[in-house]
């Protein structure tokens, strides 16, 4: 039953051949993904640095790392064998699995489109839920204007890491450039648009869910600071286009839910600067990193000794698709922007945004970014966090759903005990440094044992789209030896399930869970 079942994949970061060149396929792309660099470097000669390495074309360093990894060492690596279990599942008869320049050439002969459809096929998956990022401009060009409508076989998620990272610099450059107020309602609103954009585009739905990998020193306020919510009627109100799902709310149900008394009102309403909502600057103003002044001041062409408040002014053009009925000025304070906390910025814009579009928020917890950057996008570390964090949001905002995916090994049975205790968390996949077969073994035996078949056992993380093929190949052999486990040890204490019902359990941990989740 688990080989045959097609499963939801609810998180990539694949992109349709319409991305263009956002879209990684291929052998060099495989071969140069940042595990398989970040193993290259493990035993690479030490005169070869990494800066070298990435100064080469990306065929002549997927050559390096073949040489290095795949003919002077036997790939045993999960990384490693999975590219190999990848050729095995493609490659036609005739192509010998070590030939690297004959495996090249048939990738260069495929359609994109075409070669998108056999990997899915191949790897039995329904649909992937990608990874969009609307604060990076190579990958927004490609959702608006009046994009065509994408393949049924990608979803959408709306990540939004810089509001969790409180890189609120980042996230006002955005805003200023669409045309959109530098202040969180500017923010929600940003988020607001961008759904609808991705809505137009993709042919089931709106996104699944807006989503953010949380920095690993990333902490919830211990003060709610939405906690005068219910005194002030500005602080959140119900968006035009999402009326209709906001009344058809149950008066017991909307009771419940932050704000969903307020009557809709037209958008430009949404730009009223409510105190409750905007960010809180007071304890922060004289926390300035030294370095950061240096850096700005230089920018600005001083020395140093520049002031401290300088502020420049940004103009906002009116537009009809932003709400604004006026051209107007707005100053922001570039000294306070850094000291926006992830935690401020993900309760007074996701939350809200969540809470208005009916959107769950997925949370990626544990990476610790950068921990060697000089490997790149193959430098980013794991930490254990304390996942009190989480376990306050999920008592704090109790008719938000959440999806939660942990980096440590160490973290994964607390976070399996939150799921038994909140309705509101759904576990989902083995991320990244847990996407190893004996990790999956232990994880998903825990979780079936605490939580039945409510969760989702696995997730591909796939950058790359051949990696569909092993990460599902790998995994369904796992969690098929577990779930033939538990279902013996059931059968001998005299409860024997049928086809009907096994099939019906399998296609729960392999993404109808998520999907029950999702509607309920």
């Amino acid at each position: 039953a688990v080989n045959e079942c097609e499963v939801t994949d609810v998180h990539t970061h694949l992109f349709p051949d319409t991305h263009g060149s956002l879209m990684l396929w291929g052998i060099d792309e495989l071969l140069t993904y940042h595990y398989l660099v970040a193993e290259y470097f493990q035993s690479a000669p030490m005169n070869i640095h990494p800066e070298f390495f990435f100064s080469l074309t990306k065929l002549e360093q997927a050559n390096l790392v073949w040489q290095h990894l795949f003919i002077d060492r036997v790939p045993i690596s999960e990384a490693a064998r999975g590219v190999v279990t990848v050729l095995d599942r493609l490659l036609p008869k005739g192509i010998e699995i070590d030939d690297i320049e004959s495996i090249r050439n048939w990738f260069n002969q495929q359609d994109p489109a075409e070669h998108i459809e056999n990997v899915f096929k191949l790897a039995r998956v329904k649909y992937v839920v990608m990874t969009n990022i609307p604060f990076v401009p190579e990958e927004s060009q490609h959702w608006k204007p009046n994009k065509a409508q994408l393949s049924s076989r990608f979803r959408s998620a709306l990540r939004c890491d810089p509001l969790l990272s409180s890189n609120w610099s980042s996230v006002c450059n955005e805003l200023v450039k669409h045309g959109y107020d530098t202040s969180t309602t500017g923010a929600r609103l940003f988020l607001n648009d961008w759904i609808d954009i991705m809505k137009k585009l993709l042919r089931f739905k709106i996104s699944e869910y807006l989503m953010a990998s949380t920095p690993h020193n990333f902490k919830v306020d211990s003060n709610d600071p939405l906690a005068s919510f219910n005194q002030c009627s500005c602080a959140l109100t119900t968006f035009s286009s999402n009326t209709e799902s906001s009344s058809s709310l149950s008066a017991s149900t909307s009771n419940m839910i932050p704000f969903s008394f307020v009557k809709p009102r037209p958008r430009q309403h949404l730009l009223l600067n409510c105190p409750i909502m905007e960010i809180n600057n007071s304890d922060k103003t004289n926390t300035k990193k030294k370095k950061n002044t240096f850096k700005k001041n230089q920018d600005n062409g001083e020395d140093g000794d520049g002031d401290l408040n300088k502020k420049r002014r940004v103009n906002i053009m009116s537009s009809e698709n932003n709400g604004f009925d006026n051209e107007k000025n707005q100053e922001v304070d570039e000294d306070e922007d850094d000291f926006v906390g992830g935690s401020e910025l993900l309760e007074k814009v996701l939350i809200p945004v969540a809470i208005q579009r009916q959107l769950p928020i997925a949370l990626k917890i544990g990476a610790h970014r950068q921990v060697n950057p000089d490997l790149k996008a193959g430098g980013d570390g794991v930490v254990t966090v304390d996942l009190s964090d989480l376990q306050t949001l999920l008592q704090r905002y109790p008719h938000v759903k959440f999806l939660a995916t942990l980096l440590s090994k160490t973290n994964q049975h607390e976070a399996c005990v939150l799921a038994n205790k909140f309705r509101n968390l759904h576990i989902y996949g083995c991320w990244w440094y847990c996407n190893l077969p004996s990790i999956i073994r232990e994880v998903t035996s825990m979780r079936v044992e605490l939580l039945g078949f409510a969760f989702t056992a696995q997730h591909s993380d796939a950058r790359v789209l051949e990696h569909l093929i092993y990460k599902w190949d790998h995994a369904r052999v796992v969690i098929a030896d577990v779930l033939v486990e538990n279902f013996s040890k059931l059968v001998e204490t005299g409860w024997e399930p049928n086809e009907i019902q096994i099939k019906r359990e399998v296609e729960r941990v392999l993404g109808g869970a998520y999907n029950e989740f999702m509607d309920k």
